[in-house]
């Protein structure tokens, strides 16, 4: 495969987005194995409003791993609105 074909085989939107997937689910495959293996810990809600009005939720999670604190990101959400009805929905 010529040097102009590899690079045009990474340019296609598809296969971007191919990539983002499997590398989603990766981080989340080891996201998870790292939070059974802590056992417990503690999720990190923040609500926030862009200039256009749209409002979303991101959630972290913090644990501890080897006796190592981590926070990390685990889900953002677009909500309908600030409420804590729409929030439960999400």
């Amino acid at each position: 495969m010529s040097q102009a074909s590899m690079t045009m085989m990474y340019s296609s939107p598809h296969s971007l987005n191919d990539m983002q997937v499997v590398l989603a689910k990766v981080a989340t495959d080891e996201l998870l194995d790292d939070l059974h293996a802590a056992g417990t810990f503690g999720v990190i809600v923040d609500e926030s409003t862009d200039r256009s009005t749209d409002k979303t939720l991101i959630i972290y999670v913090k644990y501890q791993c080897a006796g190592i604190s981590k926070t990390k990101f685990l889900a953002v959400s677009e909500l309908e609105s600030a409420a804590t009805g729409s929030m439960c929905k999400t």
